[in-house]
């Protein structure tokens, strides 16, 4: 598996957008797709999942995974830390998507004491810093 830097990440993700082409939501739907597939074949049902998310790209990605699980029928919450008022055009697009999806717990975190506890069972998806989605791709 290849890990990119911050730089590889963002200029694949402008070739191809501008090479297949595609919309930059459109290709975090394809990338959240891919993850949620694999993802269905290694976790049984019903795991709890926990999705922490940024307001970026890597939050827009872990909204988009949250409704693709929950079509699978996996029991998801979303937790949206929002520790700053600036959000990417694909988090506010993925955001707006995730509205539909009434069965889906959304939690927005302000502060540390916005944590909530949980089972020692539930599985975390981090869709705060790291570039899940594009490594699992590559």
């Amino acid at each position: 598996m290849k890990i990119l830097n911050v730089k590889q990440i963002r200029d694949t993700d402008a070739f191809t957008i501008k090479n297949e082409p595609i919309e930059s939501s459109d290709l975090m739907e394809r990338a959240a797709n891919a993850f949620a597939i694999w993802f269905a074949t290694k976790f049984a049902k019903p795991a709890q999942i926990a999705i922490f998310c940024g307001l970026g790209n890597n939050g827009g990605d872990g909204l988009a995974l949250a409704r693709l699980l929950s079509l699978r029928h996996f029991s998801v919450a979303v937790y949206i830390v929002r520790f700053s008022s600036k959000y990417s055009a694909d988090f506010a697009i993925n955001e707006r998507r995730l509205q539909r999806f009434k069965d889906i717990s959304v939690k927005n975190i302000h502060s540390a004491n916005d944590f909530p506890i949980f089972s020692p069972k539930t599985i975390f998806i981090d869709a705060l810093l790291l570039p899940w989605l594009i490594k699992f791709c590559f």
